[in-house]
């Protein structure tokens, strides 16, 4: 007599829970095209699930990994 076959989709849990995903960048015009159009996208948007927030640095602040961390 054969077993019953055990469902593989999980009910319940965190798996069905949204996720947010928040994309953070410094640059003034490419970053924020780049990102901006990616958010506007329905292939990888489809629920507005990505936010794009640009971060504030004084303009005469270097772009470089140190700087940027301290933002």
């Amino acid at each position: 007599m054969p077993r019953d076959p055990i469902p593989l989709i999980r009910i319940g849990g965190f798996m069905d829970a949204e996720k947010l995903y928040v994309l953070l960048y410094e640059g003034t015009v490419t970053e924020k095209k780049y990102l901006e159009d990616l958010s506007h996208s329905e292939l990888f948007n489809d629920n507005g699930l990505i936010e794009i927030i640009p971060l504030k640095r004084p303009k005469n602040k270097g772009s470089d990994p140190f700087s940027v961390k301290g933002l």
